[in-house]
């Protein structure tokens, strides 16, 4: 995400117009405009203003840095029945081997599996689309979900790191990555806080980021983070959810 988006972001999450911000630099709205269009670059002392009026790092706005807005509007309730209604277009009870990509993820995190110094890592090449059925159709009883990557994180047993990957040869899943990230998430809140992660590899084995989100356990709302799509370390992400 370049500046131009960031700046765009936190003006909405903010409740402010292009004006307003403008008028708080002491520019014409124009000028605001062209920020968020990526047609011009704010300088040093612009950019130190935005980063007082949104309350944020310059390095967030220029993005060198993974630093987490959260505003009000970023909270979403989950919304079971949108998933459900995606399931019931192709339902299956089909059992995917993901091994390779879930092997792929694993290097681009740099987290190991099994014990490792950030925790404990379960690595499950299987997506059980009989298990999500169950978990969409009796979500309060159905047991808890296996997701493709799970971090039990070291000396922290309240949190756990899921990742779920769209693979470019299972792109025809009932499913897709963002989705099952929301449905895990929220269901393994309940025991945990939960940092997820939905992931993207196509077929050069190049890894984005396409989605993040995190729960905390016991609330009814998850929060959409604005992250790189770059895939960070898994220490990094580690530290991202010690500050949320």
């Amino acid at each position: 995400m370049r500046i131009g988006e960031r700046i765009k972001y936190l003006r909405e999450a903010k409740g402010l117009t292009q004006k307003d911000v403008a008028n708080k630099l002491g520019l014409e709205s124009a000028a605001v405009s062209k920020y968020e269009l990526n047609l011009r670059e704010p300088n040093i002392e612009a950019l130190k203003k935005l980063s007082e009026i949104f309350e944020v790092s310059t390095d967030f706005l220029l993005g060198l840095t993974p630093d987490v807005y959260i505003g009000e509007k970023d909270k979403e309730t989950f919304n079971l029945t949108n998933i459900k209604n995606k399931y019931e277009k192709n339902p299956t009870t089909e059992i995917i081997d993901t091994d390779e990509a879930a092997g792929w993820a694993v290097n681009e995190l740099c987290c190991g599996v099994g014990k490792t110094t950030y925790g404990t890592v379960e690595l499950n090449q299987y997506i059980s689309f009989e298990d999500i059925s169950k978990l969409i159709n009796d979500f309060e009883k159905a047991k808890l979900p296996k997701p493709q990557i799970l971090l039990k994180v070291r000396d922290k047993k309240d949190n756990i790191m899921i990742v779920e990957i769209d693979y470019f040869e299972n792109a025809d899943m009932p499913l897709k990555a963002t989705d099952r990230v929301n449905l895990y998430a929220n269901k393994l809140s309940k025991k945990y806080n939960v940092l997820g992660l939905a992931m993207d590899i196509d077929k050069n084995k190049n890894c984005k980021i396409i989605y993040s989100t995190y729960i905390k356990n016991g609330e009814n709302y998850s929060i959409p983070l604005l992250l790189p799509k770059t895939v960070l370390t898994t220490g990094e992400y580690l530290e991202i959810m010690d500050r949320l």
